[in-house]
């Protein structure tokens, strides 16, 4: 949580129990980046017919995201955080490369994500992802997010 705390507007953050349910959910993939034993970084992302998206918040824009990629091997980029100290390092990179190849070895071909404008958005298009719409107040957050579509290849940093 006390990434989430640090990173996420409150409407989106998630308790303890949530977070649990979500990176134990069938299929979830997740990684942790750390330093000297300390976590600096987390990823997770869920098949969209993850029972966990069909309960969020969002759950209606999830299921017909789930309808319009029944048939396409996509899975959701949950949450990608990075303490603020690491953003500019190479850790994010690195993050994003590993949660690709990952989901590349389980058979998924496009890595959908939400992301705002001067956040992942960069790293998403760095990664060939492109916008595919805009969701205007995401999640009651005040603000706007971007579906990013990426078609997940080997990557070169």
């Amino acid at each position: 949580m006390a990434l989430e705390s640090e990173l996420f507007a409150s409407a989106i953050q998630e308790d303890e129990n949530s977070k649990f349910a979500l990176m134990t959910s069938p299929g979830a993939v997740v990684l942790v980046a750390m330093d000297n034993k300390k976590v600096i970084g987390e990823c997770y992302a869920l098949p969209l017919t993850s029972k966990v998206l069909k309960d969020d918040i969002e759950k209606e824009h999830f299921k017909e995201l789930a309808l319009r990629y029944q048939n396409k091997k996509a899975i959701y980029l949950y949450s990608l955080a990075i303490k603020p100290q690491y953003k500019k390092t190479f850790t994010v990179k690195l993050l994003m490369k590993s949660l690709v190849k990952r989901c590349m070895e389980l058979g998924y071909k496009i890595l959908l994500s939400h992301t705002k404008k001067h956040s992942l958005l960069k790293l998403n298009k760095r990664f060939s992802g492109k916008e595919i719409e805009t969701r205007e107040n995401w999640s009651d957050t005040g603000e706007d997010y971007y579906l990013c579509e990426t078609q997940l290849r080997e990557i070169a940093l």
